[in-house]
């Protein structure tokens, strides 16, 4: 549900776009107590995260990995206007039957990989605010500066690196 995430988001996957083999992974780490306890009450509340991260884990479980990102792409696109209902009108023409949607956004393997990504950003992840993003393991301080693709630099830096080396970032 945070702008800056949606922001870096978009850069990145316009980054991917056209380049060869690259692995991009996004972990749930939402702002809101009743789905990641592990969050200081004086901590910013983003009141649609828990739901948000629900949609995209179920739209993996009912779709794949290309599911996911499809819904991914879709939720980052509605950063303002997410609801239910929006999300009903939504979800057919995304790939889903809405009924096995919702079903699927209440179930305990929902929770779980939720919860996996928390504990992991917890203990990984997260270190300097929102969107944290790291690149071939290490963190980047700062993925944006005003006006400046800051993100899209490194990107290119590290994948020149490992094309050399017969890898991806």
């Amino acid at each position: 549900q945070e702008t800056a995430s949606a922001g870096a988001d978009g850069e990145i996957r316009a980054w991917i776009a056209g380049k060869g083999h690259v692995q991009y992974s996004f972990r749930h780490f939402p702002f809101n107590l009743s789905c990641n306890p592990t969050l200081q009450p004086t901590s910013p509340s983003h009141p649609q995260a828990c739901r948000k991260a629900q949609t995209a884990e179920s739209a993996g479980q009912l779709g794949g990995v290309e599911g996911y990102w499809k819904m991914h792409a879709w939720l980052m696109s509605h950063q303002e206007d997410f609801s239910d209902d929006l999300l009903r009108q939504a979800a057919s023409g995304l790939g889903f039957d809405a009924v096995g949607l919702f079903a699927a956004m209440d179930n305990a393997e929902t929770a779980a990989a939720i919860q996996e990504d928390i504990t992991a950003g917890r203990n990984l992840l997260y270190r300097s605010g929102i969107p944290t993003v790291y690149i071939n393991g290490k963190v980047v301080p700062r993925c944006r500066l005003e006006g400046q693709q800051v993100l899209a630099r490194i990107l290119d830096e590290a994948y020149g690196e490992n094309k050399g080396a017969g890898s991806s970032p």
